[in-house]
């Protein structure tokens, strides 16, 4: 009987321990897909032209950082230039602008779900009521681009706007678009700049907020609304020396009330804080390195937050936390790194993707 009990024991044991070695195994094969959405930060690796090896990173809730989260997923790299990513519910929208397509991953596994194409180098969205709307450029000429509405429920392209130049940022305020635009002429010098809104609706009715400043060159790139419910366009040149943000006067119909930001980066990306009185950006000088700035949009006084090397993109977690990456040049992975509102670093410095300069934020 004592044999056969210890016949018994041993069976479990053995099978124990077969189930906890697979287990491992599973585990280890599986690193990096996850089955819970327990990430914080999705970031965005844009990779660079001449190897076209864009990918995804997550920073996880206990502070772990994995990297090629979509090789690991689809057995394949995405083996393209990641331009930017959107929020779009179950799945964020990866816009690859060289290779003129939209991917739709799942959020949690990191899976495609869906490829768009058609829509030539597209570059910013935002999602809104189910559907997607994506800025495209036709060619960097001085051609038209568009703006595409993407219906999420069968991924299907609904609608297409030609707007006057090269559009660039895009938000959603108030059930409007608002677009950031420049045009060029056949010289390659910027014409005008402006924003454009289209009412949210079947019509989607445009309407043109022209620059009435007396700069010069400059190009409208991006937009912020602050506390307010002001909207603000960053405007950025690579051949004025005077660049930096401007207001959309909704009453007279253009874009005005210039404040200069000395050294404000070429992509000159911008975003409000949690409160909405400051906002953020980013200034490029090569004599003192790559800063994270802010200007309260009530006294413009600016505050140098973060001081650092190699920053091209950052973003603003909804705790008010500061995450960039030194990308080293686009030739090796870069570091990520975290700072609070204060300016002080809270992580060590991770490795990520190449390239890392959008992070978009699940909690």
């Amino acid at each position: 009987m004592k044999q056969k009990i210890t016949s018994k024991l041993l069976c479990v044991v053995v099978t124990l321990c077969l189930l906890l070695l697979n287990s491992c195994e599973k585990d280890e094969k599986n690193e990096g897909i996850t089955d819970d959405e327990t990430y914080s930060c999705l970031i965005i690796n844009m990779g660079n032209y001449s190897d076209a090896n864009g990918g995804i990173s997550a920073l996880y809730t206990n502070g772990q950082v994995k990297n090629q989260l979509y090789q690991q997923a689809n057995g394949e790299p995405l083996a393209s230039i990641i331009e930017s990513a959107v929020d779009c519910g179950s799945s964020w929208a990866l816009l690859c602008s060289n290779e003129d397509k939209i991917e739709l991953i799942d959020k949690r596994n990191f899976k495609s779900k869906a490829v768009i194409k058609g829509i030539s180098t597209p570059r910013y969205g935002v999602s809104h009521n189910g559907y997607l709307y994506v800025t495209s450029v036709t060619g960097w000429d001085g051609s038209n681009g568009h703006i595409y509405q993407i219906n999420l429920s069968n991924n299907k392209i609904e609608q297409s706007i030609e707007i006057e130049g090269i559009p660039e940022g895009i938000i959603i305020h108030n059930n409007t678009l608002w677009v950031a635009s420049e045009t060029y002429g056949a010289d390659y010098n910027v014409t005008s700049t402006s924003v454009h809104s289209y009412a949210i609706n079947d019509e989607m009715k445009e309407t043109v907020y022209p620059y009435k400043g007396t700069e010069t060159g400059l190009e409208a790139k991006h937009i912020a609304v602050d506390k307010n419910g002001t909207i603000w366009v960053s405007l950025a040149s690579y051949t004025s020396p005077s660049v930096g943000i401007a207001k959309v006067d909704m009453d007279q119909k253009e874009i005005n009330s210039f404040v200069t930001l000395t050294g404000l980066c070429y992509q000159a990306h911008i975003y409000s804080s949690a409160s909405g009185d400051k906002i953020y950006y980013l200034t490029d000088n090569s004599d003192e390195g790559t800063e994270i700035k802010t200007i309260h949009v009530d006294s413009k006084e600016i505050t140098t937050v973060v001081k650092g090397d190699g920053f091209y993109g950052f973003g603003i977690s909804p705790s008010g936390d500061i995450y960039t990456a030194n990308i080293n040049g686009f030739i090796s992975n870069s570091l990520l790194l975290i700072y609070n509102s204060n300016g002080e670093q809270k992580n060590k410095g991770d490795l990520v993707g190449v390239g890392a300069c959008r992070f978009l934020f699940t909690k």
